[in-house]
């Protein structure tokens, strides 16, 4: 008896998949960051670390943290990313930072090298713009 040979699209299923969350495609890259937690009625002090990036895409990046405890989900945070940009003679790259306002939208496991460092995932709230100093 012969088997039976799967013709339609049905029956060629393929196996279902997870569905991505993330609307961006994150690029992992290693860039300095400085952060700064944003005035909030729960934060009256603000904190600043800086730490470097895990990855990045157009609207969030990941990064691994050392204030993760003084944080929540919904921290609104100040961020100024380094470009890694040679100095010029002329103004082209004088703006070295990109500065975005974020908010933490989830933590990520604690760093396996470094306990004491955990995972944050922010997602941006602003458009990046191009800055020359840490405001």
């Amino acid at each position: 008896m012969a088997a039976k040979r799967a013709d339609s699209f049905s029956e060629q299923a393929d196996p279902p998949r997870q569905a991505e969350r993330r609307r961006f495609r994150r690029i992992p890259v290693k860039l300095r960051l400085t952060v700064r937690t944003l005035d909030d009625q729960t934060q009256p002090i603000s904190l600043s670390e800086t730490t470097t990036t895990e990855s990045v895409s157009p609207g969030d990046l990941y990064f691994l943290s050392a204030i993760y405890q003084r944080l929540r989900v919904g921290s609104r945070l100040k961020l100024y990313i380094d470009l890694p940009l040679a100095s010029s003679s002329s103004n082209l790259f004088a703006d070295r930072h990109l500065q975005v306002n974020g908010q933490v939208v989830r933590f990520g496991p604690t760093d396996a090298q470094d306990p004491s460092r955990r995972g944050v995932a922010v997602r941006f709230l602003s458009t990046p713009r191009f800055t020359t100093e840490l405001e």
